[in-house]
């Protein structure tokens, strides 16, 4: 769906002129996320926010007109899918907003050299797979799933899991993890298309095939690889 609306909102008659867009997504976010076009950041509350970054010249085309054509699809898919609002977990009902009211939604969209930085926030994985599925297959892979670790399976439980506290590279006691009182903190995310995944939190864990980088606290998955990554 990504595609078919860049395709028309740049094959359309734009104005030119060309004004701000207000930030309207979650705040507190790590503030290395959002810079690259692969970029995935998923919350606490496991919804997820994204970045495509193209061309756009502000010479012929209008942002403000390009958000209008976006936000009609995205009210159509809306329309369509089937939402859930997320609610706390336990213990945590004191401090939970969740970032979310719609199952797709502009989290900012802003124009400088001409280019654009568009960002979308997804009340789900499920959601931003299925809307960005072709898209997807550009980048080498189609699996994007998150939840929290006392629900994952096996690809999460059995996987084997660098610790990146550890000087030598030492698996993460995963098991001990689960078994622990604080196993409901920890959140996975798994992904098997180019991107680099970001997360509230610190990484916790994350499978060899995944690059961990400690200055940004992300682990860039290669396309085609399926890597599982663990945040606290």
């Amino acid at each position: 769906m990504r595609n078919r609306i860049w395709a028309a909102v740049l094959s359309a008659v734009l104005l030119l002129a060309l004004t701000g867009c207000q930030d309207k997504g979650p705040q507190g976010m790590n503030q290395n996320f959002g810079g690259g076009a692969k970029d995935i950041y998923v919350y606490r509350d496991l919804s997820v926010q994204d970045v495509m970054i193209d061309d756009f010249d502000t010479g012929k085309y209008d942002k403000d007109e390009y958000v209008s054509y976006l936000q009609e699809e995205l009210d159509a898919y809306n329309a369509s899918a089937a939402f859930v609002p997320q609610t706390a977990a336990e213990g945590e009902e004191d401090n939970f907003t969740p970032h979310f009211t719609v199952p797709i939604s502009v989290a900012s969209c802003t124009v400088t050299d001409n280019k654009i930085n568009q960002q979308l926030l997804y009340a789900t994985a499920a959601d931003f797979t299925k809307y960005n599925e072709a898209f997807l297959e550009e980048r080498g892979g189609y699996t994007l799933q998150a939840g929290t670790l006392p629900f994952a399976d096996a690809s999460v439980t059995g996987a084997t899991l660098i610790d990146p506290d550890s000087k030598d590279g030492a698996a993460l006691d995963i098991q001990n993890i689960l078994t622990g009182k604080k196993a409901d903190q920890y959140r996975f995310v798994i992904c098997n298309f180019d991107a680099v995944i970001y997360g509230d939190g610190e990484v916790a864990g994350y499978t060899s095939n995944g690059s961990f980088d400690s200055s940004k606290n992300c682990v860039t998955v290669p396309a085609g690889q399926t890597v599982v990554v663990l945040f606290r």
